[in-house]
C-alpha cells in the first residue's frame, strides 16, 4: 500500500519526467527551425549567385524566385502527402 509520501514521489517523478519530455521535444524543434533556416538562407545564396553569374534581368530573377517558390510548395505538400 502506498503511502502519501510514496504518492507524492511518485507523482514529482512522473512530472519530471513530462518536464523533461517536454524540453527535448521543445529542444529538437528549434534545432529543426535552425536546420531549415540554413538551409533556406543557403539555397537564397546560390540563387543569388546564379542570378549575377548568368547577368539575370529584374523580370528573370522574380521569374526565378516564383520557381523556387513552386519548389519548395511541392516539397511541402509531398511531405504531408508521405
Amino acid at each position: 500500500m502506498l503511502t502519501i509520501g510514496d504518492a507524492y514521489h511518485q507523482r514529482l517523478l512522473e512530472e519530471s519526467r513530462q518536464h523533461t519530455l517536454t524540453q527535448a521535444i521543445n529542444q529538437a524543434r528549434l534545432e529543426e527551425k535552425a536546420h531549415a533556416a540554413t538551409l533556406f538562407s543557403s539555397r537564397l545564396d546560390r540563387l543569388a549567385a546564379h542570378a549575377q553569374k548568368e547577368n539575370m534581368s529584374s523580370a528573370e530573377i522574380i521569374e526565378l524566385l516564383r520557381q523556387e517558390a513552386d519548389r519548395f510548395q511541392n516539397q511541402v505538400g509531398e511531405q504531408i502527402d508521405g
